[in-house]
């Protein structure tokens, strides 16, 4: 949920001309204060929906243990995940090496983690759905 937030968020600061005439230290200190939202919503995020899942069960919520296939999906999911987080933090470095204006490399920096969490989470659910 925070990731669709802040990408709802940076693509309306891009199409209303967040990059004109930005700069690296102003990109990077706006994305500071998203990874600080980002942040704090999760924790909201977590802390209500034990509530309501508590509410809804009448009863206080506990956590399964994890047996070898949780360990082992999430080891998959995990992997996956640092996989497109590296590919893409790499990729983010190519607009520098071009000489491009290193604004767009601070953006695909923050996306890269942010994407690859995504991934990550997907690929969980995908790995519990089929086994």
């Amino acid at each position: 949920m925070a990731a669709l937030l802040v990408a709802v968020w940076l693509g309306y600061d891009l199409l209303n001309g967040g990059l004109v005439g930005a700069t690296v230290a102003g990109v990077a200190g706006k994305l500071l204060w998203v990874i600080g939202a980002v942040i704090v919503v999760g924790i909201v995020s977590t802390i209500v929906m034990s509530i309501a899942v508590s509410a809804v069960r009448r009863e206080a919520f506990r956590e399964a243990p994890a047996d070898e296939r949780d360990l082992a999906i999430d080891a998959r999911s995990l992997r996956l995940g640092g996989i497109v987080t590296s590919a893409l933090a790499g990729l983010a470095l190519v607009p520098l090496a071009m000489g491009v204006d290193p604004v767009f490399a601070v953006y695909g920096l923050f996306g890269a983690p942010m994407i690859g969490g995504t991934v990550s989470s997907a690929a969980q659910l995908y790995y519990y759905r089929v086994g």
